[in-house]
């Protein structure tokens, strides 16, 4: 799994890449993630994680987020439950959302580094959707890494690097300037493809000459 704005360099000309712009926060960037690997893996395909600050991107475009307007989110809670159940996979909306997610979406490139993105990916979310846990407190936070075998005290530290804040800052400016608007999209080469229910639009398009 590669992290956009990690320092590493994806040849596109050798093979197709999907693209997959997250934010921890986002219950469909959840979904989406367990699938990502079996999508790349069937293309014959890398997988890269882009972490991205929705909050920022909301405030970019305007977007006022699906949680706004009550009816939608009420309508939006259980849909994301049906598509959770009707594709197997464990999920619960979490009574402490919004997560505060800037440190943890922060961590995401510190994890790049130490080779430990994958394990730190799979701890956040599912400390948030399945265990419900509240990860915008810091000693929930330093429970949950410990236990992954994260070593959070150096995460903690190192996520507040100037050079850290940046990378998802850039990341989060160049999103919306290729035209993204929310959590989650995808990019298979310049085709952009928003939300967990258009996995089947990017897969596609992966398989596409």
């Amino acid at each position: 799994m590669e992290c956009v704005g990690c320092d590493n360099v994806v040849d596109r000309e050798m093979t197709k890449t999907v693209e997959f712009l997250y934010d921890f926060v986002s219950a469909p960037s959840y979904l989406a993630w367990t699938q990502m690997d079996a999508i790349a893996g069937e293309a014959n395909a890398d997988l890269t994680m882009t972490p991205v600050f929705c909050a920022g991107i909301f405030n970019e475009t305007g977007n006022p987020g699906p949680l706004a307007v009550p009816a939608k989110r009420e309508w939006y809670a259980r849909d994301l439950a049906l598509c959770a159940k009707k594709q197997g996979i464990p999920y619960y909306m979490n009574p402490n959302s919004p997560i505060r997610t800037l440190p943890l979406m922060r961590g995401a490139f510190v994890a790049q580094e130490r080779g430990e993105i994958d394990r730190y990916v799979k701890a956040i979310f599912e400390a948030i959707f399945v265990e419900v846990k509240n990860m915008s407190d810091v000693d929930v936070v330093r429970a949950t890494l410990n236990e992954a075998g994260i070593d959070f005290e150096a995460y903690w530290k190192e996520i507040e690097r100037d050079d850290v804040k940046m990378k998802l800052r850039l990341n989060t400016e160049n999103a919306v300037k290729r035209g993204v608007f929310g959590v989650p999209t995808f990019f298979v080469g310049d085709e952009l493809f928003f939300g967990q229910d258009r996995l089947e639009f990017v897969r596609d398009a992966l398989r596409a000459p």
